[in-house]
């Protein structure tokens, strides 16, 4: 989680599968500039939370995903 350390806003982020991850950081690479493709492929939940709500933030996330299976998402292409 990003803040952890820096004190820096916290950014959750959802995991996503080798293939999916493939599929996106190949379209990063062909569609944004260099200079702007600074992290990997990624989907943003949360962004820019208060560094000061670090332990609430991962708390609430630890009980709401306890014991739940992972959710399946697709991709939309326009």
């Amino acid at each position: 989680m990003a803040g952890e350390a820096s004190g820096a806003p916290i950014i959750v982020t959802a995991l996503m599968g080798p293939a999916d991850f493939g599929w996106a950081e190949g379209l990063r690479h062909a569609h944004f500039p260099p200079a702007r493709n600074l992290v990997p492929a990624h989907i943003t939940l949360f962004h820019h939370l208060p560094p000061s709500a670090l332990e609430e933030v991962k708390r609430r996330l630890k009980g709401l995903c306890a014991g739940a299976p992972p959710l399946m998402a697709k991709f939309i292409r326009h």
